[in-house]
């Protein structure tokens, strides 16, 4: 049975960029063996698919949401739709297309259906991860996905948007014993002591520093490559340890 690695924190302080480089990291495992990775963008404001795949013809990409409007998702279901990058056959995505929003497909499942989505492909894959929105509130996939976790990364950002909204949304993560607070830089721009975060969110357990290549990838939708940035890689590696 695979693991579910749920990844939550403030807008913009790096979910996405952070889930990706994480997938990319499991899926080629710590012993020289390959995992099966799959990576869930459950984002519906600004989806994620045109961001990694923006060279990527139309008919080779596909959509979450037409997998979870199906009665009954099978295993094939979901293999039919992975989107995968090329040399990575054993890392898939599965997220939402340029112009897809909330009004795109039916309200056509529950939260017990997405509990089995999720059992389901732990069942397909060594780790599942799921790139969660902001506002769990709002999104059933995301708040089933923290409940569910059996590791949350909190994602926080050194600004004070992103410390506000951290303590005021609190309340909707799964068990603390389950987390781990990752401080993200996603901005040169932003920065501020380790132990001013720390002394509002409490223990940070890894710090992911700036990377000016991987906001090169970013904007050149070269995300899916290997990232060369030799201190954000291995201060990666620490919080890949501790998921698997």
């Amino acid at each position: 049975m695979g693991k579910l690695i749920t990844i939550w924190g403030s807008p913009n302080s790096g979910k996405t960029s952070v889930s990706v480089k994480l997938a990319c990291m499991l899926c080629r495992g710590n012993d020289s063996s390959e995992k099966a990775v799959i990576l869930i963008l459950t984002d519906l404001i600004t989806p994620a698919v045109p961001v990694l795949f923006p060279n990527s013809r139309a008919q080779d990409l596909f959509s979450l949401g037409s997998v979870l409007s199906k009665p009954d998702i099978t295993p094939y279901d979901v293999a039919a739709n992975l989107m995968t990058s090329r040399n990575m056959d054993n890392f898939g995505v599965l997220g939402y297309r340029a112009g897809e929003n909330r009004h795109s497909f039916p309200v056509a499942y529950n939260e017990e259906k997405i509990e089995k989505f999720y059992a389901m492909l732990c069942t397909m894959a060594d780790y599942v991860i799921v790139d969660g929105m902001s506002v769990a509130e709002n999104d059933l996939l995301t708040d089933t996905a923290l409940r569910r976790a059996d590791t949350i990364i909190r994602i926080a950002a050194p600004d004070l948007k992103c410390l506000s909204f951290l303590m005021s949304q609190s309340h909707i993560e799964g068990g603390q014993e389950k987390s781990i607070q990752v401080l993200n830089v996603p901005s040169e721009n932003i920065t501020a002591p380790v132990s001013d975060v720390a002394s509002h969110l409490g223990r940070i357990y890894g710090v992911l520093p700036y990377s000016p290549m991987l906001a090169q990838q970013m904007a050149e939708g070269r995300m899916m490559e290997p990232l060369r940035d030799k201190r954000y890689v291995r201060n990666l590696q620490m919080i890949a340890e501790r998921v698997r």
